[in-house]
């Protein structure tokens, strides 16, 4: 019988906290896990009975758990996550997927990370609730809160129209939308439950008052150029050769250096490109350009700073020499199985036949996007392959519970393998 221990132990010391490390391998194994094709197969295992199994998910799952939280905590305004609050995140996440995994079915079609995904964003959410100064009587209102403040930043803090386009989004009365809208002004200045910390030149932390007298209001301009995005496209970009750094930068008629964007007109076409590299003609600079292109996304999508679709078509059948119908497999995020869509042209009806893993059970907005995405396409010109990036952030009441749906329900309009009618 094989005994499994923790890999990295957490180490016991006076007056030492938990180290960055400690926190993003607190679930690693020695020695690893059996290796199994699918990652969804521990679950299985654990469904079947192994005291193990769930371990072994953890082990797995873990790395792309700390780049979730990463990127959600990023997106909430924090560029580095303190060890502490990286591992109580963790646990957060943890408890949410145990509370559902008694009523995932392993049969069902949908891997158990699409199953849970809206229980992990909400306890999230719920940590990031607690941490919070502001006293909140439940997530609904905490959601409703974030949500008030959102529009009133896109609002450029016009009261007024804050509280319209709330109570028009939320069906609500005007009094609910100005007693929610008061408490996010009130929440904004208050200080957050962890410490701020910042690192110097020797890499060591120091705990920094927060300033709530700074004006905090920002513009798209602002969130586009500022350390939010650039960071990470400039860390995706370090990542590339000279040769396609240089493709990129000429095709795009901007500099990664300064950031300086000259008119579109004057950027390179693939045949003058080719000629800086010689030995490669045109149609090899844009397989290299487009090859540069996934190397960024496939980055930027690991630190889920936006989604990215692929569509790759299967199969489609012609009748009086026209489309009528065609199959595409779609991908979420260059990661896990491809689901699979059916268009039919004739009838003008969609069918969601399998979600991709990584997709999301009751908004699906991959499967979404990708039928928008066909659907604006004329028929004759439908792509083989095509990759789509997009940005999604998911909202819905708290009532709202993935586990109460049943992985092999019956298709209907409102759960998994919906059929979409045309207008």
């Amino acid at each position: 019988m094989v005994i499994y221990v923790k890999k990295y132990p957490f180490c016991i010391e006076e007056l030492r906290g938990l180290t960055i490390l400690e926190a993003e391998r607190a679930f690693q194994l020695a020695p690893d896990p059996p290796k199994v094709d699918n990652i969804n197969d521990y679950i299985v295992m654990t469904a079947h009975g192994d005291e193990n199994g769930f371990s072994f998910f953890l082990h797995a799952y873990e790395e792309r758990l700390n780049r979730r939280i990463r990127g959600f905590l990023l997106r909430e305004g924090f560029r580095y996550a303190e060890p502490d609050r990286l591992f109580e995140y963790k646990l957060a996440c943890v408890r949410a997927m145990l509370e559902v995994l008694p009523g995932y079915d392993p049969t069902g079609g949908a891997s158990f990370l699409t199953y849970a995904h809206h229980d992990i964003e909400n306890a999230m959410i719920g940590q990031r609730m607690n941490e919070e100064g502001g006293s909140f009587a439940s997530l609904d209102e905490y959601k409703a809160v974030r949500k008030a403040g959102r529009l009133y930043r896109e609002n450029r803090e016009n009261t007024r129209e804050t509280v319209k386009a709330f109570a028009e989004a939320e069906h609500c009365s005007k009094q609910t939308a100005e007693a929610h809208l008061a408490t996010a002004i009130i929440n904004r200045s208050r200080e957050d439950f962890y410490p701020h910390t910042e690192r110097d030149a020797d890499g060591n932390l120091h705990e920094r008052a927060l300033d709530v007298s700074h004006d905090d209001h920002w513009d798209y301009a602002s969130v586009l150029w500022g350390w939010v995005q650039t960071k990470w496209v400039q860390e995706a970009f370090d990542r590339l050769s000279f040769r396609e750094q240089t493709l990129l930068e000429k095709r795009n008629a901007i500099c990664m250096t300064c950031g300086r964007v000259s008119d579109w007109r004057t950027r390179v076409g693939f045949e003058d490109l080719a000629v800086l590299f010689e030995g490669s003609g045109s149609s090899g600079a844009e397989r290299t350009y487009q090859r540069a292109l996934e190397k960024m996304m496939k980055y930027l999508a690991a630190h889920e700073v936006f989604h990215v679709l692929q569509l790759r078509l299967v199969s489609q059948e012609k009748k009086d020499k026209k489309i009528a119908a065609a199959v595409y497999s779609y991908g979420a995020d260059y990661d896990g199985e491809w689901g699979e869509i059916r268009f039919d042209f004739l009838k003008t009806e969609t069918e969601i036949v399998k979600l991709a893993d990584g997709d999301f059970i009751k908004s699906q907005p991959f499967a979404k996007r990708a039928i928008q995405e066909i659907r604006a396409i004329e028929k004759d010109k439908l792509p083989k392959k095509l990759t789509v990036p997009f940005w999604y952030e998911w909202e819905a009441p708290q009532a709202v519970r993935e586990r109460t749906l049943s992985c092999n329900a019956p298709r209907t309009n409102s759960d998994r393998g919906m059929i979409i009618r045309w207008v």
